[in-house]
């Protein structure tokens, strides 16, 4: 049987032979491997392979140096009786083995931490990195931070505390400069990039290592300044309209002031013809009188009373009110920072005119209260209450405008009685 197997089959043993041998060395470089990862189940399964492979290569040459009768003989102390498929099936075994080996050598490298993938994630990283000893020997620094130092100094890093150093006292090369400092460092390099820098320190096995960071923030730092800008225009624009609105509302108060002189002169003159028929009838009472008298006296007091716009609003507003007969009864702290001081000193005056003229009321109360993010006022009158829908017009619809100029919110409501809440947010 074992000549006419040689004669057959020798191709495909001398095959299975030269395979063998590539299989033995294969194993052996996968057990290194896997002694290198320190990997004992690896390492074991590696040296199986190898002996396996091993003692296939001995029994295919054993097979294939005999012939005849002595091949029979030989082979058979190494198992030349075993069948051909289950040494080709050995062989397809051993094979996939150690590529499964090999596979989870990869997989074992790719997903493990390594000083090589460290330097590798860190090159690719856009923020610079430094870390370095504290005798100055660098210990890691990526591309980007080698080019922030270029720039920044015209030398690659080659110390890391000189380089800290020369970050702290500003020696840099012309065109680079420090442009804000309060907590975190921030550089303008000469090309007009602009790059925040911190410092951290990272203890590891009871050695202090010194880290250097560096981030790109030109396109954030070019939006902070166009905000900057924008915001400087709404701090102007906002001046000019609490001036505007201070000047409305002294115009207001200046207006129906005048109105008030005007029916008070009017008053004034019929009082006079009613002194005039009760002198030329001679049958007045002393009571009808003392009450001409005393609607003179209130007359001349009023008509005496200074013109001129009153500097504080509040008291402008209180003070025209008291003089139209409307008291203003305040509960809680007016404000006395802008915008507030004439919203409110507007509030005041815009309901206390609806009080006298619609409500017909005498009274106006006023009620403060705040926490810390938000101002609220309420304002309600002792006059009659309205009978359908406020129509929001003139001082009213200009209250409302100022209000939510700021961001505040104006609530009319007409249930149980007429009230006007302003709710003012503290950050305007």
């Amino acid at each position: 049987m074992m000549p006419e197997r040689v004669g057959s089959e020798s191709v495909l043993w001398s095959v299975m032979g030269v395979f063998s041998v590539l299989l033995f060395f294969a194993g052996f470089a996968v057990f290194i491997l896997m002694v290198r990862q320190k990997r004992t189940a690896g390492a074991g399964a590696a040296l199986l392979t190898i002996l396996l492979s091993y003692g296939l290569f001995q029994h295919i040459g054993a097979f294939l140096r005999e012939t005849g009768r002595a091949a029979a003989q030989t082979a058979g102390r190494f198992g030349a009786a075993i069948p051909d498929w289950l040494v080709l099936s050995v062989c397809v075994a051993l094979t996939a083995g150690e590529l499964l080996l090999f596979c989870s050598i990869v997989s074992h490298r790719k997903n493990r931490i390594t000083l090589m993938s460290i330097k590798e994630a860190t090159d690719g990283l856009p923020m610079g990195i430094l870390c370095y000893a504290p005798n100055g020997r660098i210990l890691l620094i990526n591309p980007a931070m080698e080019r922030f130092g270029s720039l920044l100094t015209g030398e690659l890093p080659t110390d890391g505390s000189l380089f800290a150093e020369k970050l702290h006292t500003g020696e840099f090369l012309p065109g680079c400069q420090v442009i804000d400092a309060p907590e975190t460092l921030v550089i303008r390099l000469s090309d007009d990039t602009v790059w925040t820098v911190t410092e951290e320190v990272i203890p590891y096995e009871g050695v202090r290592i010194q880290a250097i960071m560096v981030s790109d923030i030109t396109d954030d730092y070019q939006k902070t300044l166009e905000l900057r800008r924008i915001q400087e225009k709404v701090l102007t624009l906002n001046a000019k309209l609490v001036k505007t609105n201070r000047e409305i509302v002294a115009l207001t108060a200046e207006q129906e002031l005048l109105a008030a002189k005007v029916k008070i002169h009017d008053e004034l003159g019929q009082n006079l013809l009613s002194i005039k028929r009760l002198i030329l009838s001679g049958c007045g009472t002393e009571s009808e009188a003392a009450e001409i008298l005393k609607r003179l006296r209130e007359n001349i007091d009023f008509l005496k009373g200074e013109a001129d716009v009153v500097p504080d609003e509040y008291e402008l507003m209180i003070g025209t009110a008291k003089r139209l007969g409307v008291d203003v009864v305040l509960s809680g702290t007016l404000p006395q920072t802008e915008p507030f001081k004439q919203i409110i000193a507007a509030g005041i005056h815009e309901c206390f005119t609806n009080t006298l003229r619609h409500a017909h009321g005498d009274r106006l109360h006023v009620r403060i209260a705040e926490n810390e993010t938000l101002l609220t006022a309420v304002f309600t009158n002792n006059g009659e209450p309205p009978t359908g829908e406020i129509d929001e017009k003139g001082g009213l619809k200009l209250l409302r405008a100022l209000v939510e100029r700021v961001g505040g919110r104006m609530t009319v409501s007409v249930e149980p009685d007429l009230s006007v809440t302003l709710e003012l947010p503290k950050e305007v």
